[in-house]
């Protein structure tokens, strides 16, 4: 009988560790990065969120370029917690880390999550005739690494492979270029 209940309390501990790595993976998947990504490695953070409809909004995502960019240039750690929301009231957190590995390589990753924000204002221009902002997925979740970092002219048209890289050296307020971060094998795969 003391064998049986043993293996009873065994049987319920086992189920209650189960039970809990699944509370915490929802609640990672329904939270994304603003749960668990506030956690720094580096101590030169930048923490920040730029509203769909706010005045200031161009220069908020400016001063999160140039923090990037400046300790991409510079080779220093940083990361970047960015909570944006669009026009169709959906909401994105980024966590943007930049690591230095190796002598002299430095190597970002973008973790982020993106949901509908049914409070965010929407901008009534961005809602269709049909009167629903477009159907998005509940929760979407990725995360990529670029290993260069490039800073582009904005000219129209905006085409991201082919924009003109600005010299390292050169001094553009951080309003007046994106940045173009490829992967490893050299291949444009986002913008910022």
């Amino acid at each position: 009988m003391f064998a049986k209940r043993n293996a009873e309390e065994r049987s319920l501990l086992k189920f209650g560790r189960w039970l809990f790595v699944c509370a915490l993976a929802v609640t990672q998947l329904l939270h994304g990065p603003t749960l668990f990504g506030q956690e720094a490695d580096c101590k030169d953070v930048l923490r920040t969120e730029v509203p769909s409809l706010a005045e200031g909004r161009t220069g908020k995502i400016a001063v999160a370029r140039e923090f990037l960019w400046n300790h991409w240039a510079s080779r220093k750690c940083g990361d970047l917690f960015l909570t944006a929301w669009s026009r169709e009231g959906i909401r994105t957190d980024s966590h943007y880390r930049i690591e230095v590995i190796g002598s002299n390589s430095v190597r970002l990753t973008d973790t982020f999550s993106r949901r509908e924000d049914r409070n965010a204002p929407i901008d009534a221009l961005a809602v269709p005739a049909s009167g629903l902002p477009p159907e998005q997925p509940a929760i979407e979740t990725g995360s990529y690494q670029a290993y260069a970092m490039e800073r582009v002219e904005l000219k129209v048209p905006f085409i991201l492979e082919k924009a003109k890289r600005i010299p390292d050296g050169k001094a553009v307020p951080p309003s007046k270029y994106h940045l173009r971060l490829r992967d490893e094998n050299g291949k444009a795969i986002a913008e910022f």
